[in-house]
């Protein structure tokens, strides 16, 4: 969940010289549907994405080449591109691993668990009234506390069941015992 702590996670993860933890780099996707994107468009989507990190406000320190990114995928698909990309960060950082905290992987947990060999996740717990406090105090979190607490809920709700249903390694941390 968002306004977890899970930035304070990453940067822990990534400060192991085998691990490469970047800023979300999904975030810098293009909004409309991979499926749509024709294979042979892959060198300009991959281009467009590394662009928008270097604007954005987490950007990539690192130089990420195009073409190394296309040679790991198969295709525009989400993972494929999201394999090619952290595969590329993390090559470049002479990491063996990478993590991904992206916020939407909890609505992405059936496709990753098809897609890649033997995922792990981190199921990052925070107190639902920090949550919604910290929401409250984000620019990004201009929801309604009722809202920002229903969305923790949910979140909650479906990697508690993604647990229950999977024989996949889900490691449970909770924010204040981190702390």
């Amino acid at each position: 969940t968002e306004r977890s702590g899970t930035n304070l996670l990453r940067r822990i993860l990534g400060s192991h010289s085998d691990i490469s933890a970047p800023h979300p780099i999904e975030s810098s996707f293009p909004s409309s549907s991979f499926d749509s994107i024709p294979a042979k468009k892959a060198p300009t989507l991959v281009r467009d994405i590394l662009i928008n990190m270097y604007y954005s406000h987490h950007a990539l320190i690192e130089a990420i080449d195009v073409n190394d990114v296309v040679k790991q995928i198969d295709d525009c698909s989400l993972y494929s591109l999201q394999q090619g990309l952290y595969g590329a960060f993390a090559n470049a950082n002479d990491s063996g691993k990478w993590v991904s905290k992206w916020p939407s992987n909890i609505n992405q947990v059936e496709g990753i668990d098809r897609y890649y060999d033997n995922p792990k996740y981190i199921h990052l717990v925070r107190d639902c009234r920090d949550v919604v406090l910290s929401n409250k105090n984000n620019e990004a979190g201009k929801f309604h506390p009722y809202f920002a607490a229903q969305t923790w809920r949910d979140e909650q709700e479906k990697i508690l069941n993604f647990t229950d249903e999977t024989s996949n390694t889900v490691h449970l941390i909770q924010y204040e015992d981190l702390l």
